[in-house]
């Protein structure tokens, strides 16, 4: 998985209801929503972003809600943000 630690959000901005790999344009995603970072796909570009940022204060905690995003295509996974908070 790249990671951009230049980063502060280790969240991607909610794709929409129809959303599509950013890497191969599929649709054939899994989408699992999460109330906190787990162990795993989307821990690791939360503590990389963390150990590389000037003020790690900034970004935002790993008890954030969030959906884990997967492609079926090319095997892609990313974390975004949710829609509206639960």
């Amino acid at each position: 998985m790249k990671i951009d630690v230049r980063a502060t959000n280790w969240l991607r901005p909610f794709s929409g209801e129809a959303p599509q790999c950013p890497k191969c344009r599929s649709h054939d995603l899994q989408s699992f929503w999460h109330s906190a970072v787990v162990v795993g796909e989307c821990a690791e570009p939360r503590n990389a972003i963390v150990m590389m940022a000037d003020d790690p204060t900034t970004v935002p905690d790993e008890n954030t809600e969030h959906l884990c995003r997967a492609c079926m295509s090319c095997l892609y996974a990313w974390s975004e943000e949710t829609a509206d908070a639960a």
